[in-house]
């Protein structure tokens, strides 16, 4: 499907680990796609409940991350670590903030206005002007 998909639309036969999958793992991944798309849409409707969407956040970072896909999961994990220190959880905020840190290397580089934001927001969480912002 995928393989087709890209020979109609674009002339290009793709070889792609991904496209030479099989095809029950094309399948696994296009439905990971359809949650993501699924949880994109229900955090546009902006969830009031902070739990519920940290749960999301949560949800999407570990969906694009058995993907493989590093450039849009970057903010989501920011986003995951900022909401995780909204609630007042220190622990997860900094797991999620390393993640970020190391994400916005990769993406952005170590002197990126992302980067340099979450090395100060991982120094000390608790001082963010997030923390227990949710509460």
């Amino acid at each position: 499907m995928r393989r087709t998909h890209l020979k109609e639309q674009w002339s290009f036969d793709c070889d792609c680990e991904k496209c030479s999958a099989s095809q029950e793992e094309i399948k696994a991944s296009d439905n990971r796609l359809v949650n993501i798309r699924q949880i994109q849409m229900m955090l546009e409707q902006n969830p009031t409940d902070p739990q519920e969407k940290f749960n999301l956040y949560a949800a999407i970072v570990q969906l694009y991350g058995q993907e493989g896909l590093v450039v849009p999961r970057a903010s989501y994990i920011e986003d995951a670590a900022i909401l995780a220190s909204g609630l007042g959880d220190l622990d997860t905020a900094k797991a999620y903030g390393e993640a970020a840190v190391a994400s916005w290397e990769i993406v952005a580089g170590s002197t990126s206005r992302e980067y340099l934001s979450m090395a100060e927001f991982l120094k000390d969480p608790t001082k963010h002007s997030s923390w227990t912002s949710a509460i």
